[in-house]
């Protein structure tokens, strides 16, 4: 065994994943296409300005896709700021 604690791991993406999609609901404004992370939809899409009723909820599978797709994102991102270093 290495000695390192639990606590000096990260959690797997797959379980970082399941655990924001218990807590939180996303929602999808239908004019813009704007993300919002909450437990209701808002009363107006920040982007775009359409009204609460704009928005739909997204299913489990559509809210899995989003935040794996944060993290690719987050990858992608610390890639090319390790190639701008060299």
């Amino acid at each position: 065994m290495c000695g390192a604690g639990k606590d000096d791991f990260e959690p797997l993406e797959e379980d970082v994943i399941k655990e924001k999609t218990k807590s939180t609901k996303l929602f999808k404004c239908t004019v813009c296409g704007f993300i919002h992370e909450g437990q209701e939809a808002p009363d107006a899409c920040p982007k775009c300005g359409a009204k609460k009723r704009k928005f739909d909820e997204l299913g489990k599978e559509a809210a899995d896709k989003i935040y794996a797709s944060d993290r690719t994102n987050d990858i992608h991102m610390e890639i090319i700021a390790l190639a701008s270093t060299i």
